[in-house]
């Protein structure tokens, strides 16, 4: 299978985990998708949405939250 990588919100195309927030509450985002092909070209994640609209099978999602301790 050829490999294939889109930017993320960081400019980066590979995870960075983030510290805690200064303050508040903050939201991490994880959506797993099965797709009915092997490769996506797409360089950002407008992209990739948009390429993989008919290909998907089914997804799953988590939220999870990380509060900072005021």
């Amino acid at each position: 299978m050829k490999e294939n990588s889109i930017k993320n919100s960081w400019g980066n195309n590979n995870y960075k985990q983030n510290s805690t927030p200064p303050s508040g509450t903050h939201n991490y985002h994880f959506v797993l998708y099965a797709l009915n092909t092997e490769f996506i070209s797409a360089k950002n994640k407008e992209e990739f949405e948009k390429s993989i609209k008919n290909h998907i099978i089914d997804k799953a999602e988590i939220i999870g939250v990380v509060k900072n301790k005021d």
